[in-house]
């Protein structure tokens, strides 16, 4: 997003924000972890930046946000666009079987055994057959240090509680009132 941001087409035109979602990386780390109180999160940082009316743009998880936010919020936002995310409801027996909750389970577990980073890695590796493109992802959500020490950079706990608010999707906030 860093890169979309800063070319000039966007830049020149524009201002623009990456949000990081809670529970991600360097944000705030909540127990609670649901599209109102994230949309909620949305709304909060535009009030303190001045943003009276905005564009929003996600993907994925980011993607639902934009829409709730969008639905939710109609007066603040003028524009919504939703990569790789559709405003229906996913959830229910089917969402069990999803990637990204299978991973949450992983990674969990690995919080659970209370295995070194280097460890995590070996398992990641082991557990996806050698699939590089899956154990970059579990990579990419350890932190960096010194001592070895398994470390998240995403709140493995509140994800794996609220998974089943990821696929879900509230299909009434598209309905005309």
């Amino acid at each position: 997003w860093r890169g979309m941001c800063s070319q000039e087409q966007i830049g020149s035109k524009r201002d623009c924000y990456l949000l990081e979602l809670r529970n991600h990386a360097t944000s705030g780390h909540h127990p609670e972890h649901n599209y109102d109180v994230i949309s909620e999160d949305v709304i909060r940082f535009a009030d303190q930046h001045g943003l009276k009316k905005f564009t929003i743009l996600g993907h994925s998880m980011g993607g639902r946000t934009a829409m709730v936010t969008a639905c939710k919020f109609p007066d603040r936002v003028d524009g919504c666009i939703s990569i790789d995310s559709a405003p229906v409801d996913e959830s229910g027996p089917s969402a069990l079987d999803w990637l990204p909750l299978k991973m949450l389970e992983l990674m969990h577990s690995f919080s659970d055994q209370g295995l070194t980073r280097s460890q995590a890695i070996e398992q990641a590796k082991e557990f996806y057959d050698n699939k590089p493109e899956l154990v970059f992802i579990i990579d990419k959500n350890l932190k960096r240090n010194k001592d070895d020490k398994l470390e998240w950079l995403v709140n493995i706990d509140a994800l794996y509680k609220n998974f089943q608010e990821v696929p879900y999707f509230d299909e009434s906030l598209t309905n005309d009132t």
